[in-house]
């Protein structure tokens, strides 16, 4: 066998190399981005189609349309804590768990690689907190859901539209009904191998290991690096090499600027992500808090949410969910500059990529924050009747 798919419709969701039974289709990097694709060992494979039987870009997706939409957040604020919005996958981890799910989560490793996990754990969601902004490994989690759901258990997964797309493939008829997925409101994801290069990078003039990473904070999209306890890099989204790339769409694997999910018919039983732009037309009394939006697909996902007390929810229009994420609306777009970035970091590395095509615009952009923040910094200093001097 040749290829399960063509690239350009390779999610790198690990399915096929999880059910192969030759094991004769590993995941590896790909040579111009190195998002995870299926290398498959002609010399073991019998040709049995198993893999093109049950991969997700071979199928039509089946759509639901919305049962409703809600604003929601955690009613505990301190178990708000450390999400990356209103801390609602938590919760629905902690309910999971307690009505006896098996759960599954990305965490990242010691080495700031994403991977999926299948746990039934409370100690391992907190892993599982906040963002991250690139492709997850997702080897062996499927059959491990599967091993599970043969011995009689639920399990609740929550991930990507792709993956939660090759679980409900894993799942089969057979299984389908033990499965629940929530998928996130996605923009697209960035390889681990870009990023690894990025972190590489920052140690070299750091001169430190980095040792933890970060994508969010109190104030939202932000990259912060750690050496042990110590933060060695912290920089806004609008701010940062590797986040501003990511966000205007030079870094995504190739399906996700097609991506067959980024529409208002969802796929998976359950959406969240967040609730961005909340207010904007329809007033809306916001608490001190994030808030996620937290859409319901099916009535497995109205049946499981009525178990989630711990969430306070405020029903929305669907429309304004929607408005506020363009992602429910359509695919991310692919910037101008993605070749260029592409060529140049072969040629030269990732440094210069970024020089020579979000770097020139991003210098400004950090300059004109500075001066904000000093000149911010100076009139707070004279309104308390210290004058400007040390401005």
């Amino acid at each position: 066998m040749e290829n399960i798919c063509s690239r350009n419709l390779c999610t790198g969701c690990g399915l096929c190399n999880d059910l192969c039974p030759q094991k004769a289709i590993t995941m590896v990097e790909d040579t111009e981005t190195g998002h995870f694709v299926p290398c498959i060992n002609n010399e073991l494979c019998v040709d049995c189609k198993i893999c093109e039987k049950h991969c997700p870009s071979l199928k039509s997706p089946e759509y639901k349309s919305e049962l409703v939409t809600y604003a929601a957040w955690r009613k505990d604020s301190g178990k708000r804590e450390g999400s990356s919005s209103g801390g609602v996958a938590a919760e629905f981890y902690e309910i999971a768990l307690a009505e006896g799910y098996c759960v599954v989560g990305t965490y990242l490793d010691d080495k700031c690689s994403a991977k999926l996990k299948l746990t039934d754990s409370a100690r391992d969601i907190e892993k599982f907190r906040g963002s991250k902004y690139i492709q997850a490994d997702g080897s062996g989690v499927y059959v491990d859901c599967i091993e599970r759901m043969k011995a009689g258990n639920k399990v609740l997964f929550i991930g990507t539209p792709c993956q939660c797309a090759a679980m409900r493939a894993a799942a089969g008829k057979l299984y389908l009904d033990q499965v629940l997925t929530v998928e996130l409101i996605c923009h697209g994801v960035s390889s681990q191998k870009i990023f690894a290069d990025y972190v590489k990078s920052i140690e070299a003039k750091k001169k430190k290991k980095i040792t933890k990473v970060s994508f969010r904070s109190p104030w939202g999209v932000e990259l912060s690096l750690y050496a042990g306890e110590k933060k060695v890099w912290q920089y806004k989204g609008h701010e940062d090499d590797f986040l501003v790339s990511f966000q205007e769409g030079i870094l995504h694997n190739d399906i996700c600027y097609s991506c067959p999910y980024a529409r208002e018919e969802r796929a998976s039983d359950i959406t969240i992500g967040d609730f961005w732009k909340i207010g904007g037309e329809i007033p809306f009394d916001k608490p001190d808090c994030k808030v996620s939006v937290l859409i319901v697909n099916s009535k497995k996902g109205m049946d499981f949410l009525k178990l989630c007390k711990g969430l306070q929810l405020v029903e929305r229009d669907y429309q304004e969910a929607v408005n506020g994420n363009p992602n429910l609306r359509q695919p991310s777009k692919s910037h101008p500059q993605k070749e260029r970035f592409w060529i140049t970091y072969h040629e030269k590395g990732i440094e210069a990529a970024y020089r020579a095509t979000i770097g020139p615009g991003l210098r400004k952009k950090r300059i004109k924050n500075r001066m904000k923040s000093v000149a911010k910094g100076c009139l707070k200093y004279f309104i308390k009747g210290k004058g400007i001097k040390g401005c």
